[in-house]
């Protein structure tokens, strides 16, 4: 275990930035509602941030926040079976009737540091109820805490664990962290921010027989993420993205060594579609080298503002070109008029695009007698860096983070996968180690444990809990 190292330091300035929800949810007086779209926005037991970067003079914040006590808690001998926070985790599922002063009581919170490579590393921050930590990432603090030193960029995965166990596998059942990371390049003159992946825990059956550890489980990621949008690279000056896409392990602080496959669609301003793949450890890398030939430059050969009858050249959001030259972008809605929900707005023509990723092979599961199931096995995290590099003017760039959004609980995404359950969803109150294993299945039995009914395969010994 390292201790955690503070930093004071002064930023001058951080980019402000905005976090979407849906304005709309299911509301049915019979059924509770399904979480938002979104479901990294709210507190869990375990957090995944894919992004840290200490390259250079680069500096990461990694923050976590632990919910507090009600106020009527607060130094009782006893607590609220209700409450968001249960201080003294001496067990998985911690009982509210401590004594002393709950509010003083500190609990385990697991990091494993993972690096670009995917080797790793681990400590334990120690947080008690109402908690707020600060973790300093640079150059020079960075072995305090990622000892392998065979990258300055990586992922970090944090859980609850029993107090004084520092093991991984002994999780708990508690639902009060709260992440985010801020990326600061003090020669860039940027900053940008964005929340961790929040995924609850549950009860779950199998959980403890599938490695030795607790019957604790998680909610799973989801197989299918969207970028929902990025401007091209080097379109915008000296613009780029960069993509950490990673796929979590199964349960937090396992080896992460195998290589996954994603699948992709992304789309262009006039919804031209544009496939791809690669497999790799994780995904640190700009758009434009998983697409190099489209998501680059706005140039004739790639990008046009208007039409294009090639399959390959993508087209730009917005009205198109005035005449017949591709590149003469026009300034009033006058050009062609074969895409008019672009060409009857007056807004100028930008090289935009979204993308949909799916996760679409695992090099090796957790569990090797998992022979049945053809499903991939864990899900994906990932965030999206937009910067504007300050050359020629130092210290004048700019940056911001866009986290990758996912499709709702149970429902179909584009590509095919279903949208994760969640612990909110009904048809899993009472069944969470179908909850927790539910990217163990083919997308039909998803569908049918989304309807409460039993999955056509039934996984055998030794998951007898499956159906808790």
């Amino acid at each position: 275990m390292k201790l955690k190292k503070w930093r004071s330091i002064a930023i001058a300035a951080l980019l402000v930035m905005s976090m979407a929800v849906p304005a709309a949810m299911l509301v049915d007086l019979g059924v509770p509602a399904p979480a938002f779209a979104n479901e990294e926005l709210h507190p869990g037991s375990r957090l995944f941030f894919p992004y840290w970067d200490v390259t250079g003079n680069r500096i990461t914040f990694i923050i976590i926040t632990r919910l507090a006590l009600f106020p009527t808690d607060q130094g009782a001998s006893n607590y609220s079976t209700a409450n968001n926070c249960k201080p003294g985790h001496t067990t998985a599922f911690p009982f509210p009737a401590l004594n002393g002063s709950n509010n003083n009581a500190v609990d385990d919170v697991h990091l494993e540091w993972y690096g670009k490579t995917c080797n790793k590393d681990n400590e334990l921050l120690h947080m008690s109820c109402a908690d707020v930590d600060l973790i300093f990432l640079s150059a020079g603090t960075l072995p305090n805490h990622y000892a392998p030193g065979d990258t300055t960029i990586g992922s970090l995965d944090v859980h609850f664990v029993i107090n004084g166990s520092n093991n991984p596998i002994l999780r708990v059942d508690e639902n009060s962290l709260m992440g985010n990371a801020v990326i600061v390049d003090p020669d860039g003159g940027w900053a940008a921010a964005y929340p961790a992946a929040a995924a609850k825990s549950t009860h779950c059956a199998v959980c403890g027989d599938l490695d030795g550890g607790t019957d604790v489980g998680y909610e799973p990621y989801p197989l299918e993420v969207f970028l929902p949008f990025a401007l091209v690279d080097d379109s915008q000056g000296p613009l780029s993205n960069i993509l950490a896409l990673w796929a979590p392990t199964f349960f937090p602080g396992n080896d992460m060594p195998s290589t996954f496959g994603i699948q992709w669609d992304w789309y262009d301003g006039r919804e031209r579609r544009f496939p791809g793949s690669q497999g790799r450890h994780s995904f640190v890398a700009s758009l434009k080298s998983l697409d190099p030939i489209h998501s680059t430059n706005n140039t004739p050969e790639t990008w046009t503002c208007g039409h294009s009858t090639s399959a390959g050249i993508a087209e730009n959001d917005g009205f198109a070109r005035a005449g017949i030259d591709p590149q003469n972008c026009g300034t009033t809605s006058t050009g062609d008029i074969t895409h008019p929900s672009d060409e009857l707005d007056n807004q100028t023509s930008t090289p935009l695009s979204w993308w949909d990723f799916n996760k679409s092979s695992d090099s090796v599961g957790p569990f090797e007698f998992y022979t049945g199931f053809s499903q991939a096995r864990r899900g994906l995290v990932g965030v999206n860096i937009t910067e504007v590099d300050s050359v020629p003017v130092p210290h004048l760039g700019v940056a911001d983070t866009t986290r990758l959004w996912h499709k709702d609980p149970c429902e179909v995404a584009p590509r095919g996968t279903v949208g994760p359950p969640h612990l909110r969803d009904f048809a899993f109150e009472n069944n969470g180690s179908y909850l927790v294993g539910f990217n163990l299945f083919t997308k039909s039995d998803q569908l049918r444990l989304c309807r409460r009914e039993a999955p056509d395969f039934t996984p055998p010994d030794p998951f007898p809990g499956f159906d808790d």
